[in-house]
């Protein structure tokens, strides 16, 4: 009242949100909906009344946030007030079903591209972490032994014979698998053309190294 305060009691609602519901407690619930917030810019809450926006709130249930989606479409006066409100689409288990914005308590982070859903901090920094997870991937799976894409193409010559073809095979086999980086043949026996670049070439350890620091 004015700059003093005013001991409102046992309210409805603060009693309410001791025990939202029959399976979670108030802590939980603000804990769910405050994580939800922070991960994706947004967080919403059901709250259900005996009908559609009238009677007094009787339970309080926190939503996944990444199963709504506002439905901008549905603009209206809301039958408390007469303000403006949309409903919002739950996605459960491919089921669709329409909640009313009357019985809905959401809050947004600002979002400069989309005025109907929240953008979290996170969300702008997601594309280094995908790109890194996927660079990740490609040098784990570079140095597989199963890698079926070859680095290299060797060649020899042509006029060969079955024998002394597989004998040079099994000599370059046997040098490149004990890890030699110099492979010591007859001038003119041997050419190397290579097909993948290394990840050198390719920056790949410098970029990982760039997206962490």
């Amino acid at each position: 009242v004015g700059e003093d305060l005013e001991d409102a009691g046992n309210h409805p609602f603060a009693q309410l949100l001791m025990k939202p519901n029959p399976l979670m407690s108030g802590s939980f619930l603000i804990r769910y909906l405050k994580e939800w917030y922070l991960l994706g810019g947004e967080a919403y809450c059901f709250i259900s009344t005996e009908a559609q926006g009238k009677g007094e709130p009787q339970e309080l249930w926190p939503l996944p946030a990444n199963l709504i989606t506002p439905r901008p479409e549905t603009l209206r006066r809301s039958a408390l007030g007469g303000k403006p409100i949309i409903d919002f689409e739950y996605m459960v288990n491919g089921q669709s079903t329409l909640l009313p914005g009357e019985n809905m308590a959401y809050w947004r982070m600002p979002n400069p591209f989309d005025w109907w859903r929240g953008l979290s901090p996170l969300t702008a920094s997601i594309m280094g972490v995908q790109i890194d997870h996927s660079q990740g991937r490609f040098v784990r799976d570079y140095f597989r032994k199963d890698n079926a894409i070859p680095t290299a193409l060797a060649t020899l010559p042509q006029q060969m014979t079955r024998a002394d073809f597989e004998t040079a095979v099994a000599l370059v086999r046997e040098q490149i698998e004990a890890g030699k980086r110099i492979l010591f043949t007859r001038s003119g026996d041997l050419t190397l053309q290579t097909l993948t670049h290394t990840l050198e070439q390719m920056q790949m350890i410098a970029a990982r190294e760039f997206t962490r620091d």
